[in-house]
């Protein structure tokens, strides 16, 4: 069973009872609610940051925080889900804090939190279970696709720049391009 099926299959409840294991101790409780989420910590945590590295080490903080902080979770604050979610969420803005921080950046009102009015955590989790989507449709492409579609998408460089780096032909760059963005388009309209 594929983690993507489990998360869509692990309950609120179950979540919660995960939590007040992990309150009481109990380590096998974490892994649960590991293996559960993950994959939406993770995907909330890259796109915020930007960086895969970095989101591995927000992923680390936010359940090193879910460990340490189980017993103040609240049901009728909101679901398992949503808590995991303004957690991450915040581990993310925070790391991003930091990183500008030590850039030396004075100005860090552009990573601020947002007016109360915005996506709240239920918005959220539907972006992350699109993310997963996508995620999973990344997983059918060929090395060198992913490769060309993470530069070219994710870091926003141009083709020429994405052949330059990974020293192919310009036309070999658009035709992994355009295989790998057909390839997307078929997957994704599958899995709706």
């Amino acid at each position: 069973m594929t983690q993507a099926v489990v998360l869509q299959q692990t309950s609120n409840d179950q979540l919660a009872a995960d939590l007040a294991g992990i309150a009481s101790g109990d380590e096998r409780s974490l892994g649960r609610l590991y293996d559960a989420t993950v994959d939406q910590v993770f995907n909330l945590a890259r796109s915020i940051v930007r960086d895969p590295d970095e989101a591995e080490e927000v992923v680390f903080d936010t359940f090193s925080q879910i460990w340490r902080t189980a017993d103040r979770y609240s049901p009728e604050r909101g679901s398992p889900r949503a808590w995991i979610t303004v957690m991450t969420r915040s581990r993310a803005l925070d790391r991003l804090r930091r990183r500008a921080a030590s850039a030396g950046q004075v100005d860090l009102s552009a990573i601020d939190e947002p007016e109360a009015e915005g996506p709240g955590p239920d918005h959220l989790l539907d972006l992350l279970n699109r993310g997963s989507a996508v995620h999973r449709a990344l997983t059918s492409l060929t090395e060198i696709q992913r490769q060309v579609v993470s530069l070219a998408y994710f870091r926003d460089l141009s083709y020429t720049e994405v052949a330059t780096r990974l020293g192919l032909p310009l036309g070999t760059v658009k035709s992994h391009g355009f295989r790998a963005l057909k390839t997307l388009r078929q997957v994704l309209s599958q899995s709706e």
